[in-house]
């Protein structure tokens, strides 16, 4: 038997972990990222 409608179910995602430095760090690297790119 498989799941059906209204059945509960329980998602584990794995992601990498961060630290906090990542975090703060991200919107920087972002920017940088955008700004390096070439215009089309």
């Amino acid at each position: 038997m498989g799941p059906l409608r209204g059945m509960p179910a329980e998602v584990y995602i794995r992601t990498d972990s961060r630290t906090a430095l990542d975090y703060l760090i991200a919107p920087v690297t972002a920017y940088f990222r955008r700004g390096m790119r070439e215009p089309l």
